[in-house]
């Protein structure tokens, strides 16, 4: 049975599982915030495996819908980071075994950290391969390796 939350309560139970993990944590976000990636890198134990999927660079970069200094955190840390032009979704996915689903992005405002954030919903669901499979052959295997290095940004937006 799956119960609704929003943003806050999710973000709360999100990071108790992650500091359960055993072996990896799946995060796919069209937006990110440097705010959010802190408070998850945080509680990450340091053996996890960390993918993060979200929007290739672009006029999001500029707007700071997607912040690019959250992905150079991401990629400082040793973090896998793909890009998929057309991701909409929000899954936090831990050990290919617990799947939060829902409206919240990888920001502060998606995840109740500031005062003035958005409403969103998550639920919380068990997962079966045939999910963890789809999720992978849709969205991870069809995305691609963003490679970050000394003026990354300006090789994707002049």
């Amino acid at each position: 049975m799956s119960k609704l939350m929003d943003g806050a309560d999710f973000f709360k139970k999100f990071l108790e599982d992650i500091a359960g993990a055993e072996k990896s944590v799946t995060i796919i976000s069209p937006f990110i915030s440097k705010k959010a990636v802190l408070e998850i890198i945080d509680k990450l134990p340091k053996h996890i495996q960390l993918l993060f999927v979200t929007l290739p660079p672009g006029l999001d970069y500029l707007t700071g819908a997607v912040e690019p200094e959250a992905i150079e955190i991401l990629s400082k840390n040793g973090f896998t980071i793909k890009v998929f032009p057309n991701i909409h979704a929000k899954l936090y996915i831990v050990d290919e075994k617990i799947c939060y689903i829902g409206s919240a992005n990888c920001t502060a405002r998606g995840m109740g950290l500031i005062e003035d954030c958005n409403k969103e919903f998550m639920t919380k669901v068990d997962m079966q391969d045939e999910d963890f499979s789809l999720i992978y052959n849709e969205c991870i295997n069809k995305s691609s390796l963003l490679l970050i290095s000394d003026g990354w940004l300006n090789r994707y937006i002049p």
